[in-house]
């Protein structure tokens, strides 16, 4: 089940990864007419070691100030990979901060390659506070 009124979500920027390092994305993702969300994604961690592109998207779901996208993607090596991106609107929270959760994992084996906020629930609301860029949310 889908909803296709239920909004997007759109950004870049990046979140703090430890010592220095820096997650960067990108993110433009909305229903269109379809059961299916259509739209952009890219993540580049680990120092650029681990980048990905969306080649297709599984659900979006907006609840309040937080959308989260699920789909697939590829890295330069041609290993097939799941991610998510959960982003909040400081806009439209309380706290005013822009916030962004990114997960990546092998589709092939399950095993998470990397995870923002690793000790969080799968769906949770991201707590990573941008370090630059921004996230809105539309309803």
């Amino acid at each position: 089940m889908y909803d296709a009124a239920a909004g997007s979500i759109n950004g870049s920027g990046w979140i703090p990864a430890g010592a220095g390092a820096k997650t960067s994305f990108d993110v433009d993702v909305r229903y269109a007419g379809s059961s299916v969300p259509v739209g952009t994604a890219g993540i580049v961690a680990q120092g650029g070691a681990l980048t990905v592109r969306a080649t297709r998207f599984d659900w979006l779901v907006v609840q309040g100030a937080v959308a989260t996208v699920r789909g697939a993607g590829t890295l330069a090596d041609g290993t097939a990979v799941g991610f998510q991106l959960a982003g909040k609107d400081g806009k439209s929270a309380a706290d005013r901060a822009d916030r962004m959760r990114v997960r990546v994992w092998n589709l092939a084996t399950g095993a998470v390659l990397y995870d923002s906020e690793p000790s969080a629930p799968d769906l949770a609301a991201p707590t990573t506070a941008l370090g630059g860029g921004n996230v809105t949310v539309h309803r």
